[in-house]
């Protein structure tokens, strides 16, 4: 005597009513590969940074710089997270190009013996910046903070 058992699956495919735009998807979950986010990939990580952010300005050491107001501009130069920073830094203005990544973005140069490290997060309309500059051939170094609000779109 022989039986036989046949199992058959029902089971709809979890990817079949995903479109993952710019990702990849597993277990009914757009895998999104970094510079995307969103539950299709579909947002590219730079446009939480992307806007004119107003607020304050302040350096350490105290007796250097008061804090001040200042306006800070980033811009998108190629999705999904290739991002420009506009900062106006101890009566100059800092131009950085960087990288976005989720809540995360980071900047660097080394220009004319400076080197800059510029590290900002982003919480929804609010933005904080954390900027060292360390002149090499001085051996000085000088701490900023910027911690401002996303302008109003015109």
């Amino acid at each position: 005597m022989t039986s036989m058992v046949v199992f058959n699956s029902c089971e709809k495919n979890a990817c079949s009513d995903l479109n993952c735009q710019n990702g990849s998807c597993s277990d009914g979950l757009c895998q999104c590969p970094a510079g995307w986010e969103g539950v299709e990939c579909e947002t590219p990580a730079a446009t939480a940074f992307v806007g004119t952010w107003d607020g304050a300005l302040r350096c350490d050491p105290p007796s250097m710089q008061q804090v001040q107001q200042a306006t800070l501009s980033i811009t998108l130069i190629e999705e999904p997270d290739k991002i420009h920073l506009n900062l106006p830094v101890l009566g100059d203005t800092l131009n950085l190009d960087g990288t976005a990544d989720a809540s995360e973005a980071s900047f660097s140069s080394d220009e004319s013996g400076i080197k800059t490290h510029v590290y900002a997060t982003v919480d929804g309309d609010l933005i904080q910046v954390f900027l060292k500059m360390i002149d090499q051939q001085k051996n000085t170094s000088q701490v900023c903070y910027f911690t401002g609000y996303k302008g109003k779109e015109q």
